[in-house]
């Protein structure tokens, strides 16, 4: 193994849990394995998948508000299944409308062993009687302004809306703003990347 995950999980103010290690490495092996068929990811070298999947991920876990996560176009399970290895009390819902991943995360939630983890077939619009999850959070949504479409008929408060992004928004924030709408930016330090990360928030 090339980067040490807790140490450097550690330094996102992560602190992992003993077995999480062992698991975050099967869930790469598996992604590698379903890779050849399903092309779930781009990224094939192993420390390149643990920066660019893992620690990425794992750097939104002290963003995370509340105990049941909503991970919308959720792919290969990417931040869903390494948060919910990281924060095993964490409820984690993995929701994405294409069928072929969704296969693949119902196979990761039952060869990592993950019961707190659960997969759901559908478009994010059509998501059928939304539980009250506390945070929302996605890497694949380019806009933050169509997350809150979709769950403003929510019967949530406080929702938590989280949108993973690489370099500042700047046109996203300048629309935010015209439209009223209160946001925070996070700049996340991802170990080992050497590229911009930012974390979009905004809460109901």
């Amino acid at each position: 193994m090339g980067i040490d995950l807790k140490s450097a999980a550690a330094s996102s103010g992560v602190d992992l849990p003993a077995d999480a290690v062992d698991r975050l490495e099967a869930y790469l092996d598996l992604m590698l394995r379903w890779n050849r068929v399903y092309n779930l990811t781009a990224i094939t070298a192993r420390d390149e998948m643990r920066v660019k999947h893992l620690l990425d991920s794992l750097a939104c876990l002290p963003y995370i508000k509340g105990d049941h996560l909503l991970d919308v176009g959720s792919g290969a399970g990417l931040p869903g299944i390494v948060l919910a290895i990281a924060a095993p009390t964490l409820t984690c819902t993995l929701l994405d409308s294409r069928a072929k991943r969704t296969r693949f995360l119902t196979q990761a939630r039952i060869e990592l062993a993950l019961p707190n983890v659960s997969v759901v077939t559908s478009r994010f619009e059509a998501l059928p009687a939304p539980y009250p999850y506390t945070t929302v959070i996605s890497r694949a949504f380019t806009d933050v302004r169509a997350m809150l479409q979709v769950t403003a008929d929510w019967q949530v408060a406080g929702l938590r809306h989280l949108v993973m992004k690489g370099q500042v928004p700047r046109e996203e924030l300048a629309s935010l703003q015209a439209s009223g709408v209160n946001y925070v930016l996070h700049a996340l330090d991802v170990p080992h990347l050497g590229e911009p990360r930012h974390l979009l928030q905004v809460d109901r």
